[in-house]
């Protein structure tokens, strides 16, 4: 129910924060609406992962979990297809649609989503625990998992000796909780943001396409070269999607920080030694890494 109950909050905090910002009459107000949106979004990023960690089977959790951010890159890479085809085809409707019509467009997906999420099944565990054992069945049986009983039973016991002495913070708890904290932190602080939201800016300030008189047509071909980006990182997440349960999260983590910091520093080497293209290639290879 908890679960359940936090997705269906966060789409909602996240349609007030759209409509605020399509309404909004001033920067004050418009930045409190974005802050809305983002907390939407930062705790949608956690619950929806441990909702579907709960259905998943432990041999591919791993998979099912990392679903969600491989349809954040998808989203992604298309809002950039989006948006090459409107400088290329509606250039004046690109430059001329009022900006709120823009913030308020998120709203459609967002109303979308609330209304599956009012159908999908509560947690697991919450019903396990309240022993609502034939709700329980019926829920797992969509996943096709079939459970008894007896087996609800030995869950209920398992899931009331961690609630019971869930408040104990061991050493072991504190350690994974720091770490698990700190890759967050420094996954957000390294910059990811910079290639996909600055990356048409970027990459128009290096020159490397034909210049051309048409400003659209020189903003489509920015967004598109970004667009590939964005694409190179869909098609990492993939790897990561096929590889996470395979490979190991430790190593694929170890992994990823290094060949981000390695491209990082490849690719600022390569722009001050006067190489437009080494940068490009190393944002490109510093989001195969990061996803």
């Amino acid at each position: 129910m908890v679960e359940k109950f936090l997705l269906l909050t966060d789409i909602v905090i996240y349609i007030v924060g759209a409509l605020l910002s399509a309404l909004t009459i001033n920067v004050i107000m418009l930045m409190v609406a974005r802050t809305f949106i983002g907390i939407a979004i930062g705790a949608d990023s956690a619950v929806a992962t441990a909702y579907i960690a709960e259905f998943a089977p432990r041999k591919h959790r791993g998979k099912l979990g990392i679903m969600q951010q491989y349809m954040i890159v998808i989203g992604i890479f298309a809002s950039f297809i989006v948006a090459m085809l409107m400088f290329l085809y509606l250039p004046k409707l690109a430059y001329n649609v009022d900006w709120r019509i823009i913030l308020s467009l998120a709203i459609i997906p967002a109303l979308i989503a609330l209304i599956f999420r009012f159908k999908i099944p509560e947690s697991p565990r919450w019903l396990i625990l309240k022993k609502k054992y034939e709700k329980v069945k019926k829920d797992l049986l969509k996943f096709g998992i079939q459970a008894t009983d007896s087996d609800l039973n030995e869950a209920y016991n398992y899931l009331y000796s961690l609630t019971k002495n869930r408040n104990k913070e061991t050493k072991g708890v504190k350690r994974a909780f720091f770490v698990s904290a700190l890759m967050g932190l420094f996954i957000i602080a390294n910059g990811v943001n910079i290639p996909l939201i600055y990356g048409p800016y970027i990459i128009s300030s290096l020159h490397i396409f034909p210049s051309v008189s048409n400003k659209a047509i020189a903003n489509a071909y920015a967004i598109g070269a970004t667009a590939i980006l964005s694409a190179v990182m869909v098609a990492s997440t993939f790897l990561g999607f096929k590889f996470i349960d395979i490979a190991g999260r430790r190593f694929l983590a170890l992994l990823g920080f290094a060949g981000m910091a390695v491209s990082d520093i490849v690719g600022g080497i390569l722009y001050i030694e006067n190489y437009p293209i080494g940068l490009l290639m190393g944002l490109a290879f510093y989001l195969i890494f990061l996803a």
